[in-house]
């Protein structure tokens, strides 16, 4: 199903389409939206209007349904909105820069401000029900943790430190209780700690335990049950508490539920937006639509050969080194990185490195496709080909220990370049 779910064409359905006569710098293209993928929503507090991301844009609709209007701009790239408690502000997360960042702006997308920095990814704020601080999740000590940022002094705190990923914080409702998912090898599902811990000083008591990859907890108004997602063995499901209501065949977007009432959740699947009754029962669409209008540039396709039974030129020298006698070179050649598929190993400088079955699958995509850009939901495609069971954020998670493993700086990478808004990109041997 989620397989099924990444083929769809580009990242969202469109029901509408018009396009103008093709000009010579290009064509505008019209789509109206009705649908969208990996799309997260945000219930606002008074139950009235709901915040969502499509094209790595945020935009706000009635909680009852109708035209959805865009807050921010696709050079954003947000994703994943949570309202303030009193519904004046979003806070999201925005790769505008070379890593993911927590933001937050006016509920209308006026007053913009990045409230965290640094060669960090930033991801999945979570307001604290005082307002007075966020929760996200962050790699800044090496592997995912929850972090807390005050928002009057800008002060962060590390809250939980496992030697697994921990990530996905929500907040409990009139505490000082934050739930999380921990994918740690014993007893992997939803935890809570109390967001005053420190680091590996902090008493986790475990929530929910779940096999397959969980994502989105989230606490009842009244903290008598919690809601989340898994996906294991190729299907997804809604849990509330130990119980799935999700229907079998429903592909159950991995972000956090919205408990519109003590007996009813929102949440994203299918490419809809829907409200569901905790104790189960048929789910009730709620119908939205999206303008979107951009100019496509015209363009003429390079042609390109693949025949390699002919000598090729050596591309990507590095370090040459001329002979004592001066009749020959000896150099390093195609940016000193070799991936070996009979093997499935990568080495650097003749260092063989240690890398996990997926970072190799993403690591070896990108090279064969050396020079052109990857999406996430490409990456994502080819690594669940050997059954893998990760989300969207996973590829984010998986390139970024990838870098570090190849010494490479996303401020100005060697190897894997991020393009905005859509994915990656290795960078071709003459360039590395």
């Amino acid at each position: 199903m989620v397989r099924k779910l990444l083929l769809v064409a580009s990242t969202l359905i469109a029901v509408a389409l018009t396009v103008n006569a093709q000009q010579p710098d290009g064509r505008a293209v019209h789509v109206t939206l009705h649908e969208g993928t990996s799309m997260a929503a945000a219930l606002s507090p008074d139950g009235r209007t709901i915040a969502i991301d499509l094209l790595g844009t945020l935009w706000t609709m009635p909680a009852s349904g109708g035209v959805a209007k865009p807050i921010t701009d696709i050079a954003m790239d947000a994703r994943q909105p949570s309202w303030s408690p009193d519904g004046t502000r979003l806070a999201f997360q925005a790769y505008r820069s070379t890593t993911w960042q927590i933001w937050t702006m006016n509920a209308d997308g006026s007053d913009l401000r990045a409230v965290t920095s640094g060669p960090y990814d930033d991801r999945e704020p979570s307001w604290s029900p005082d307002g007075r601080r966020i929760a996200f999740s962050s790699d800044r000590s090496g592997s995912y943790d929850v972090w807390v940022l005050a928002l009057a002094t800008g002060d962060i705190t590390q809250v939980t430190a496992d030697p697994s990923n921990e990530f996905h914080p929500s907040w409990r409702r009139a505490s000082n209780e934050i739930a999380f998912v921990s994918d740690r090898r014993e007893k992997p599902g939803v935890y809570a700690v109390a967001a005053s811990a420190s680091g590996s000083n902090a008493t986790e008591r475990l929530v929910a335990a779940s096999e397959g990859a969980v994502a989105g907890p989230a606490f009842a108004s009244d903290g008598s049950s919690i809601a989340f997602t898994v996906l294991a063995g190729g299907r997804t499901r809604l849990m509330i508490g130990d119980r799935n209501i999700a229907d079998p065949d429903e592909d159950v977007f991995p972000f956090r539920p919205q408990w519109a009432s003590p007996n009813e959740v929102l949440y994203t699947a299918d490419g809809r937006i829907k409200r569901r009754p905790a104790a189960g029962g048929a789910a009730k669409v709620v119908e939205f639509t999206a303008d979107v209008s951009f100019t496509r540039p015209a363009f003429t396709p390079k042609p390109r050969t693949f025949d390699l039974s002919k000598p090729q030129p050596v591309r990507g020298i590095m370090h040459p080194a001329v002979s004592p006698d001066g009749t020959q070179v000896a150099f390093a050649a195609v940016g000193d990185l070799w991936i070996d598929p009979s093997s499935r190993s990568v080495s650097i400088a003749g260092k063989v490195l240690t890398v996990t079955a997926i970072e190799y699958d993403i690591l070896l995509s990108l090279a064969r496709s050396a020079g052109r850009v990857k999406t996430r939901e490409q990456l994502l495609l080819e690594a669940t080909e050997r059954d893998f069971e990760v989300f969207d954020r996973s590829i984010d998670v998986h390139v970024s220990s990838l870098r570090k493993k190849l010494g490479d700086d996303p401020r100005n990478p060697r190897y894997i370049e991020t393009v905005r808004s859509v994915g990656y990109r290795m960078k071709k041997p003459a360039d590395c």
